[in-house]
């Protein structure tokens, strides 16, 4: 069994090239999966031949329960092609940006309890993160008539939700999807639940980084916090949580989303970040 696979879902507008070159400079013994998700040419815009691409599948591009299922389709690949201890789930708008990465992600796991790892309960900034919108969202697809909305997702959903309040979750409780780290134990023990396979979830509007923090509570694991002012993980929803040298001076390994800062083009963003890498050494 491998240490790592990180696994990558793109789209036509991310540069997906360089995020793989982000992972290979800082992780360079992890295999690297990209779920192609519409982008004509990958191997023409650079990607290398080490990288694994999995062809698109017909599931709604980037939203909600159809971006899980195809998250869904890149776990079981990687299940059953030299499955490794932990993987790596980053958004294309995600970077590595340090060394130290694999240490970080080997300490925190040695807790056999935690089954993932992200920006939980605490953002960048310190604050604590708000999980109602996601709790209304689970609550429309589970509770009362109007759940009968989308009754492919009601009956998975529900019972999902079942199992996590009885291993103490909190509605609604998540770990970012810009960038996660899955235990592949956890996953072997959700293939034999067939959890990997809930296809009615295609339909839900619940994000797809909740129903994987919600499946995480429900298989009675917990969520590891990488959050925080001095975290390793300087991931937000939208756009980065301080500057690009900021982030630098501030130890951050993986950051997210690159898309923009303040007057920062994704552009520069990245270019920082790329010459950044050039001049240091891999962990």
């Amino acid at each position: 069994m491998n240490s790592g696979v990180v696994l990558i879902c793109s789209a036509p507008r991310d540069d997906v090239v360089d995020t793989v070159d982000s992972v290979q400079a800082f992780l360079p013994d992890w295999r690297v999966v990209v779920i192609d998700d519409g982008i004509p040419d990958l191997r023409g815009d650079g990607l290398p031949d080490a990288v694994t691409v999995l062809p698109p599948l017909n599931y709604p591009r980037n939203k909600f329960g159809g971006l899980w299922m195809k998250y869904c389709y890149g776990l079981n690949f990687i299940l059953v092609n030299d499955p490794p201890l932990f993987i790596l789930q980053l958004d294309a708008d995600a970077l590595v940006v340090s060394s130290g990465l694999g240490t970080e992600i080997e300490r925190v796991f040695a807790d056999p309890q935690v089954g993932l790892a992200g920006v939980h309960r605490i953002d960048p900034s310190g604050g604590r993160r708000d999980f109602s919108p996601i709790a209304r969202a689970i609550a429309a697809e589970t509770e009362g008539l109007r759940s009968w909305i989308r009754p492919l997702a009601r009956g998975p959903l529900r019972r999902l939700l079942v199992d996590a309040r009885r291993h103490g979750y909190e509605t609604g409780e998540h770990a970012l999807g810009g960038a996660t780290v899955i235990r592949t134990k956890m996953l072997e023990d959700w293939a034999r639940r067939g959890w990997l396979e809930l296809k009615g979830l295609q339909t839900s509007h619940v994000p797809d980084d909740a129903i994987l923090s919600l499946a995480t509570r429900a298989s009675g694991y917990t969520i590891a916090e990488l959050g925080g002012r001095d975290g390793p993980f300087a991931v937000t929803w939208k756009g980065l949580p301080a500057s690009p040298p900021e982030l630098t001076a501030s130890g951050a390994l993986v950051v997210h989303s690159v898309r923009s800062w303040k007057d920062w083009t994704e552009t520069e963003i990245r270019s920082f970040f790329r010459d950044r890498r050039r001049n240091v050494s891999a962990d």
